[in-house]
């Protein structure tokens, strides 16, 4: 397993070590810009659910749930993001 392929750390530094999840505005401007908020609401409203349902099952049984594209689509849109801002674009 790659390092960055797992789960729990990954969502361990979400949660835990950045605390941009489950509230992201909080961590607005010490970690993320006011304009990635709305990118992590949407990531948190897909993962939060999942956590509370499934909670310390393994990996595979998180990315087998029906649910998992919709993380992946956030997760995907919230990177997005992020990128663009640091590209120094406009948002």
């Amino acid at each position: 397993m790659n390092y960055y392929d797992d789960l729990t750390l990954d969502v361990h530094t979400l949660y835990d070590d950045c605390m941009v999840l489950p509230l992201p505005q909080t961590a607005v401007p010490d970690v993320l810009h006011e304009e990635e908020v709305p990118a992590f609401l949407d990531l948190e409203g897909a993962l939060g659910p999942m956590l509370q349902d499934l909670g310390d099952e393994p990996d595979e049984v998180f990315t087998g749930d029906p649910r998992w594209g919709a993380v992946v689509d956030a997760a995907r849109a919230a990177l997005v993001v992020m990128e663009r801002l640091d590209d120094g674009s406009p948002s």
